[in-house]
């Protein structure tokens, strides 16, 4: 194959390629994006409450969520200790309304 001779006609399998990858329905990732470890809002002592709400929040903890109630795993394995105690707390028994 020598493309500068004048007869020269490409392979069948060649073809000329208008973009680097293919982008359609990525939103322009091309490596899978890893699902998001178990979040929290953070301490909360019941400090700015919105008008009308009145409640007495006796624990600060934080709350964890997971996102869509997935918890990430590699090869099967959780990435965190879903049996911790920190991950089952519950504020709500520590808040009392008035």
């Amino acid at each position: 194959m020598n493309p500068t001779q004048p007869y020269w006609t490409p392979d069948p399998y060649f073809k000329t390629q208008s973009s680097l990858k293919p982008i359609a329905n990525t939103l322009g990732f091309q490596i899978p994006i890893p699902w998001p470890d178990p979040t929290t809002m953070g301490y909360y002592f019941g400090e700015n409450p919105q008008y009308g709400r009145r409640e007495l929040v006796y624990r600060s903890d934080p709350e964890y969520y997971a996102r869509d109630n997935i918890i990430p795993s590699v090869g099967g394995v959780p990435r965190i200790n879903p049996y911790d105690p920190i991950y089952s707390f519950s504020r709500e028994k520590y808040t009392a309304r008035v």
